[in-house]
């Protein structure tokens, strides 16, 4: 017997759908049901799909590094840059526990934009606030990796 498809979570870049748009995007999309240690996304292959954590836990890491990259949860995106960039994965993606993800390719991400455009528009910002905070994220990683590093010139001194 196949189980309901689990509802979208309001959280992370879905935080602002109604239960309407997230029902209607979770149509658009699939539901994968992933097992402990499997890989979702393998570094270096085509990803061209953006995935949402339903439940369970996700690493992200790349093949030279020992170290884990992210930690993702429940209502985290993975593969927001190559839904509108498409590339080859910079990472890999392995399941910590049996997880349940959803991931939606291209086409259908722009079925939504054009049936539920109010939706798509608080989908989209949701997504750039999710990149900015990675970016930001990343810029201070740096930072406190070099800390003694020469600063960046301001904007005023490229504008000025």
């Amino acid at each position: 017997m196949d189980l309901p498809p689990p509802n979208l979570p309001a959280t992370g870049v879905l935080t602002n759908l109604s239960d309407e748009e997230r029902t209607g995007l979770r149509d658009l999309g699939t539901i994968h049901r992933i097992k402990t240690g499997e890989i979702l996304i393998r570094e270096g292959y085509e990803q061209n799909r953006l995935y949402v954590v339903v439940s369970g836990s996700l690493s992200i890491r790349r093949t030279n590094a020992r170290d884990t990259i992210a930690q993702m949860a429940a209502g985290d995106s993975i593969g927001e840059i190559n839904i509108f960039d498409p590339d080859v994965a910079s990472a890999a993606v392995i399941a910590n526990e049996d997880s349940v993800v959803w991931g939606i390719e291209r086409d259908g991400l722009t079925q939504f934009f054009n049936s539920m455009s109010d939706g798509g528009i608080r989908l989209l910002v949701g997504l750039l606030t999710t990149l900015s905070h990675r970016i930001r994220a990343t810029n201070l990683s740096l930072d406190e990796a070099r800390p003694n590093a020469p600063s960046a010139p301001s904007v005023e001194k490229w504008m000025g």
